[in-house]
């Protein structure tokens, strides 16, 4: 996740400002959050998330996709039967 500014380990980042830093939407941020990709915690009705959190999160590598396969590809028309 590419990171636009600086990240405060000690301050708390509201959804918008997470949102705003990752240029995701705020959907996106509770998606997240949601999917434990991401802790939060909620002061009232309003989400949280700590600085440190971010930075720990944008630290992980992230998964390598699976290989394609190798050599030319042949249109199904060309092939043989």
């Amino acid at each position: 996740m590419p990171v636009i500014g600086p990240i405060d380990p000690k301050r708390m980042y509201a959804l918008k400002e997470v949102a705003d830093l990752f240029r995701v939407t705020p959907m996106s941020v509770l998606r997240w959050i949601r999917s434990g990709k991401l802790p939060a915690f909620a002061i009232g009705s309003v989400i949280r998330v700590y600085g440190h959190d971010l930075i720990a999160d944008t630290q992980v590598p992230a998964q390598k996709s699976k290989p394609t396969p190798q050599g030319p590809r042949v249109p199904p028309k060309a092939r043989q039967r």
